[in-house]
């Protein structure tokens, strides 16, 4: 078996931007205009954890499980409106579609491991036009650590095959993605879809900026 793991925003979905806005603007909305909205900064960049560390850092007091419900809410209820009126802001990084379907013909496995809740990659993947059905799926909802959401991901693939991946991959866009990898000790690509060559400077040593000219071949061995 081999396996390919995928993160979602800035990897398989060009969704960054929107997801930090609809972020950012439900902080303000429940926070104020101060609040620090710095994904850099918190243990763990899952959605469970930003919530609940900026909430303590702007209030001084720990986030309560009503006050994490409202804002997980009040953030879905708002990125499903600009899934609505702006769909072009999920648009999937050129050649994705197509890199996925080679994977699955050749038999590769693929997962997804987001630090999204469940809903919100669900939004992200059906406005992308994604058919993610058959793919092996860990998020948030799961583990609050991006190392347990991918480890999710390895887990259910090699359950349901029996076996372990003889070779696999992570596709990741964040450094976060970058520092969970060296962290497993799994290989790593970087997507640099914005071209910034931060995923290089940290050190990264394969990075494509889309999926069109990468080919199956040069990673897996068949």
């Amino acid at each position: 078996m081999k396996l390919a793991l995928f993160d979602i925003d800035g990897t398989l979905t060009d969704s960054t931007d929107v997801d930090d806005f609809c972020m950012t603007e439900t902080f303000q909305h429940f926070l104020g205009n101060n609040v620090e909205c710095d994904w850099e900064s918190v243990s763990h960049v899952t959605d469970p954890v930003i919530v609940r560390e900026t909430v303590e850092r702007t209030t001084g007091s720990p986030c309560t499980e009503e006050q994490y419900a409202e804002i997980k809410q009040h953030f879905l209820s708002l990125l499903a409106e600009k899934a609505r009126t702006e769909p072009e802001r999920f648009s999937a990084v050129p050649g994705a579609h197509a890199f996925l379907e080679i994977l699955a013909a050749r038999g590769v496995v693929i997962g997804l491991g987001t630090g999204s809740w469940k809903a919100s990659a669900e939004i992200k993947l059906n406005t992308a036009g994604f058919n993610f059905s058959n793919y092996f799926f860990a998020h948030a909802d799961l583990s609050n650590s991006r190392a347990g959401i991918a480890s999710n991901v390895f887990a259910q693939a090699t359950a349901h095959h029996g076996k372990l991946p003889s070779q696999w991959y992570y596709f990741g866009d964040g450094s976060w993605d970058l520092k969970t990898m060296k962290q497993l000790d799994w290989p790593f690509i970087g997507v640099d879809v914005q071209e910034n060559e931060k995923l290089q400077s940290l050190g990264a040593k394969q990075v494509i900026h889309n999926y069109n000219h990468i080919q199956v071949e040069d990673l897996f061995s068949f």
